[in-house]
């Protein structure tokens, strides 16, 4: 659990030193460079996530071993007004709600800027890939959809590997 809030801050740090401004821009060489690093933040992002879902899993385990491992055999002893297992149902309650909240915390320190990024990409589209744009306006949006791919392309790579991880990780603790 201190390993995991030492990287959420690290993660959380990094995230708020690299999203210096708006995101804002029509520049499409600033564009693409700005969504660069949200595919890079996004990457540190699933891989927090991933040390997350890992802890919460395996406190919740270890919680659920006095229970046979099973929520619904710990509920039985709730509903008896079990003490101990009163606590265990408050604590197991407590590890989702931490884990909930630093999911939450990961996702909104990069909100704004993806949204400024959004308006971004949308305008860029407007100004320079409308049909009446000029040679070399066409040409260079062209260029920009084509770096924009690549990075498409990692962040569905990166997306992939996270549900993999993620699978591997639910199957470990299962």
């Amino acid at each position: 659990m201190v390993k995991r809030i030492i990287l959420l801050n690290a993660v959380l740090l990094f995230l708020l030193s690299s999203c210096g401004g708006s995101g804002y821009t029509t520049d499409m060489d600033e564009a693409i460079s700005l969504r660069a690093q949200q595919v890079q933040d996004l990457e540190l992002m699933y891989e927090s996530t991933l040390l997350i879902e890992e802890d919460y899993l395996s406190d919740r385990k270890d919680l659920l071993s006095v229970y046979q491992g099973r929520i619904d055999s710990l509920m039985t002893k709730v509903e008896s007004k079990d003490d101990e297992a009163m606590n265990a149902l408050a604590e197991l309650r407590e590890i989702e709600a931490s884990r909930r909240k630093e999911n939450r915390l990961l996702r909104r320190e990069t909100e704004e800027r993806d949204a400024a990024l959004e308006y971004s990409l949308d305008d860029i589209r407007r100004i320079y890939g409308h049909p009446n744009a000029s040679p070399e306006d066409k040409k260079a949006y062209k260029a920009f959809k084509k770096a924009m791919k690549i990075e498409d392309d990692k962040e569905d790579q990166f997306r992939d590997d996270y549900y993999k991880k993620l699978e591997k990780i639910n199957n470990t603790y299962q």
